[in-house]
């Protein structure tokens, strides 16, 4: 993997009107030979399926570590079905 992510951490912001806004934040080490940095994170409900994906995209130093986190609005009916978060590069 070219990023070591740790510390993935979510909070949620606001409900209103049937969608949820919430914010991710992840530390993450910069272990490629570029100092472009894109985190694909998949959303997987119960039966390992994904429901939703985003990036968490920064600019961090090559062998810098930085907390790189985004705000993201989704149905609240679709974040509850949510039972992991799996990253990957």
């Amino acid at each position: 993997m070219q990023y070591d992510v740790s510390d993935l951490v979510v909070k949620t912001l606001e409900i209103d009107d049937g969608d949820i806004e919430f914010a991710i934040k992840a530390t993450v080490q910069n272990l490629s030979d570029d100092s472009d940095v894109s985190i694909y994170i998949q959303c997987i409900d119960e039966d390992d399926f994904e429901i939703y994906s985003f990036f968490l995209d920064s600019t961090i130093a090559v062998g810098g570590t930085d907390i790189i986190t985004t705000r993201e609005t989704i149905p609240y009916s679709t974040f509850q079905q949510i039972k992991d978060w799996k990253v990957s590069s």
